[in-house]
């Protein structure tokens, strides 16, 4: 990238993180703009929006392709910096899922959600392999495996049925709690 290659991790990182950081100011920057705003009215009640004058077609269309930008950027990003490579190999149905729990439990529609839920995803399973070496649990790496597929199973099922706005809604409503917490009255 201008007549740096990306030939070391620590650069990948480095162009990846500048990547990332400028996606997500864009996309912050979206979201706050007239663009943006219709998007969460036809989220929030299609009629009313309509009723208001936002096209619907329009507004749908547009968060389709630019949804598919960042898709797209991020894919390469995967490729061609962290693989280094492209093949039919590169994407499997694993990585779909990761991705899908990374936004579930993150929080659905929101941009820090996709950076918790990622932090999440990457560092259940670490935790998992490190669990039992401290503690001297004799586990294999298959059941560890099953232990891992069964937390994010408990996790998905309980964010979408009890919490649908995932790790950042649970934060919030507990940083409201712990706000007003000398005054709340308990009944």
């Amino acid at each position: 990238m201008l007549g740096v290659p990306i030939d070391t991790p620590i650069r990948g990182y480095y162009f990846s993180l500048a990547v990332v950081t400028l996606m997500t100011l864009l996309a912050v920057n979206l979201t706050r703009s007239h663009i943006g705003r219709q998007w969460m009215a036809v989220r929030d009640n299609e009629t009313a929006a309509q009723l208001m004058g936002i096209s619907i077609t329009k507004a749908k269309l547009s968060a389709f392709a630019i949804s598919s930008f960042y898709c797209g950027v991020a894919g390469s990003l995967w490729a061609f910096v962290f693989l280094k490579s492209l093949g039919i190999t590169s994407y499997s149905i694993d990585t779909s899922f990761k991705i899908m729990f990374m936004i579930i439990i993150g929080g659905i529609g929101t941009i820090m959600g996709s950076f918790i839920g990622a932090a999440f995803v990457l560092i259940v399973p670490i935790l998992l392999n490190m669990i039992p070496a401290t503690m001297s649990l004799p586990l294999s790496t298959g059941v560890l495996a099953c232990l891992e597929q069964i937390i994010f199973g408990i996790f998905i099922v309980f964010f979408v049925i009890v919490e649908p706005q995932g790790i950042v809604r649970s934060v919030r409503n507990l940083h409201l709690k712990l706000v007003a917490w000398p005054l709340t009255v308990n009944r």
